[in-house]
């Protein structure tokens, strides 16, 4: 997403798996062509995915996408489930 608030598609690639090296690969393809460094990079929590980004974009804050703590159960089942309904509906189109 752009400063502006607006979608930016930046990139897509076949992968083999979600290894570091191979998001390394992808995001290296990015800076190559020219993406700046991010300011804030949303992820589920892969290490490989973590590891490339910080190697990539060292200077890049990381958080954790809310949606995966909702979707995969992490947070307590009580609070989790007005959250995750908020954030769907906050999520969808209008």
């Amino acid at each position: 997403m752009t400063t502006s608030g607006k979608p930016a598609f930046t990139g897509l690639a076949p992968g083999a798996g979600e290894s570091a090296d191979a998001w390394h690969d992808f995001l290296q393809d990015l800076k190559e062509r020219g993406l700046p460094s991010p300011l804030l990079v949303i992820s589920d929590g892969v290490p490989g995915l973590i590891a490339a980004t910080g190697q990539a974009f060292p200077k890049a804050l990381r958080q954790r996408c809310l949606i995966h703590y909702a979707d995969l159960g992490i947070m307590p089942t009580r609070p989790a489930e007005p959250l995750a309904a908020a954030l769907w509906v906050a999520e969808r189109p209008a």
